[in-house]
């Protein structure tokens, strides 16, 4: 398999064609007893699922990006309905956007305080991981983690946590994340454009 993840008192092995799961059954002989919860649903990269807590897993998957729970049951992220039709929010311009002959090089990591998700990962054409994008677990957002320089997007070169005061005795932990340009810019969920536009970064 491309990953294995315990869940719960369980294993989910995750591979490039299906998920199986190892149920422990209690005895020696055999310790596990498995079953395949899919045989279609692959796993893009060995690195493209997280543990986010809870009994649930987030991966992205050869048809989406998906979360996996301990009872059993798919949740795809990134969809909604739109006058009866199911609209995917980013997940077709994301598989155009990667590198798909690198998808091993995919690499998640999980904000607990936060909700987010980092999702790194190679543009196509390229064998780097040049992209980030931030998924926010509550209202089911993604971000990209880019600053805009002139008329392109240039990928951000660090993420961390940027410690500064306001006013004598308050001091606030902001998500920052700099570009190759010497800007800083700091990650606020709720910022909004005057065209009522969402976007991910406010220059600090």
């Amino acid at each position: 398999g491309l990953r294995i993840l315990p869940q719960g008192d369980r294993i989910v092995a995750y591979f490039s064609d299906g998920v199986a799961v190892l149920q422990p059954t209690g005895r020696t002989v055999p310790a596990f007893v498995r079953g395949y919860v899919s045989k279609t649903r692959g796993l893009l990269g060995k690195g493209s699922v997280i543990d986010i807590g809870g009994g649930v897993h987030f991966g992205i998957f050869t048809d989406g990006f998906w979360f996996f729970t301990e009872s059993g049951e798919w949740k795809e992220a990134g969809v909604e309905q739109a006058q009866g039709t199911q609209v995917y929010k980013w997940t077709d311009y994301f598989f155009n956007t990667l590198e798909r002959t690198q998808a091993d090089r995919i690499t998640m990591g999980f904000d607990q305080e936060r909700s987010l998700i980092y999702i790194s990962f190679p543009n196509a054409g390229s064998g780097t991981p040049l992209s980030t994008w931030v998924y926010e677990l509550g209202p089911d957002r993604m971000w990209i983690q880019n600053a805009r320089v002139g008329a392109e997007y240039q990928p951000g070169y660090a993420w961390g946590w940027l410690r500064s005061t306001e006013g004598p005795t308050s001091v606030k932990m902001a998500l920052t994340h700099a570009s190759g340009n010497g800007c800083v810019w700091e990650h606020v969920p709720n910022l909004y454009q005057r065209d009522g536009n969402d976007v991910a970064w406010s220059f600090t």
